[in-house]
């Protein structure tokens, strides 16, 4: 936790986020695979569907290294199941009240050096932004492999695969387009 003047005491997160494509790293595939993905809503079930979205994602030079930064808004519905007043006692709703929160990050990706700010109470975290990259990578990867398909058989003017053609085909996409990992490890706060 730092304190930066009276009323903005901030806890900062310090993380690293290793991403893989194989046995490449996110900067060996950082404009055509990671870059291009970090637009528009990402929804992932988490006991409820919550909604991210990166709001002002930016490279800068800093000191020699490059960093992605930006923040990462979460939206939550907040669901009430019971509330309680003076005149009716505790009564059964279903009430919902939509909420917003961010974390400003820092990602210094020579090293994969993930640092957040959480700005308020249920701010993303280190392991949503796993998550987030999970969700995004891997849809990207299903994506990919389905337009692969897709147009391998187009081409053989067929509409499935014969015998192990499937299993050679995954094989040699797997190659050219390795499965995404990722991986956050906490190195302190």
């Amino acid at each position: 936790t730092y304190n930066l003047g009276k009323s903005m005491r901030k806890t900062i997160e310090f993380s690293n986020l290793v991403i893989k494509f194989g046995k490449n790293g996110l900067l060996d595939s950082f404009e055509r695979r990671f870059w291009p993905l970090l637009t528009g809503e990402i929804k992932i079930k988490r006991g409820e569907l919550l909604g991210y979205r990166f709001l002002s994602r930016k490279l800068a030079v800093y000191d020699g290294d490059v960093y992605l930064y930006g923040r990462l808004l979460k939206n939550l519905d907040l669901k009430a199941r019971q509330r309680w007043n003076d005149l009716r006692g505790l009564y059964d709703t279903d009430a919902t009240l939509s909420s917003d929160v961010s974390s400003v990050f820092f990602l210094r990706l020579h090293d994969h050096k993930l640092i957040i700010i959480p700005e308020q109470p249920r701010s993303p975290k280190p392991s949503e932004f796993k998550s987030v990259f999970r969700k995004i990578l891997e849809d990207d990867w299903r994506r990919q492999y389905k337009n692969a398909v897709d147009k391998y058989l187009r081409e053989r003017g067929r509409k499935n695969f014969v015998k192990n053609e499937r299993s050679e085909f995954s094989k040699k996409f797997e190659k050219e387009y390795p499965f995404p990992s990722v991986e956050v490890k906490p190195i302190g706060s």
